[in-house]
């Protein structure tokens, strides 16, 4: 059985925005935290810069648990680091803002489909998938990871 570490919210904070910072190293990450009775969490933020899908990637990899919806419960997990099992912020959420120049490109090739739609006509994963199309276009700056093979399966588990 692996040793057991609980920890506070502020040192997975510490640890999501140094392997934010590796993995995007162009992009500016705000990374909060907080605590609360019964918990704590890590509220991660930026603009542009790399797909909310790709974030929650890295972020999955740092919670420590989840609610069971089933018997009404928040079931610890923990998380692996370093080879032990580390408890730390109960709640890990992040969001993604578009600048106005981004957000105007991506509706632009939206409106090539359905040309009166504004913003809100479109759902959240129409507007992703015209910012792909976009970065696979090389019309709009994509923000790979910078995490090697090794490192992303790492992340992945």
């Amino acid at each position: 059985m692996k040793e057991s570490i609980n920890e506070r919210a502020t040192e997975t904070a510490k640890k999501i925005r140094k392997t934010l910072k590796k993995a995007f190293p162009n992009t500016k990450f705000s990374v909060r935290s907080s605590t609360f009775s019964m918990g704590s969490s890590v509220y991660v933020s930026w603009v542009d810069g790399p797909l909310k899908s790709d974030v929650d990637s890295i972020l999955n990899r740092f919670k420590s648990g989840y609610f069971d919806y089933m018997t009404d419960v928040y079931k610890i997990t923990g998380y692996e680091w370093e080879g032990k099992l580390v408890v730390g912020a109960k709640y890990i959420s992040c969001s993604r803002e578009l600048s106005p120049e981004r957000r105007a490109r991506i509706l632009t090739k939206l409106q090539e489909s359905e040309p009166d739609g504004s913003w809100g006509d479109f759902k959240i994963h129409e507007q992703t998938a015209a910012e792909v199309q976009l970065i696979t276009a090389c019309e709009l700056e994509g923000h790979p990871s910078q995490l090697s093979g090794k490192e992303v399966k790492i992340y992945e588990t």
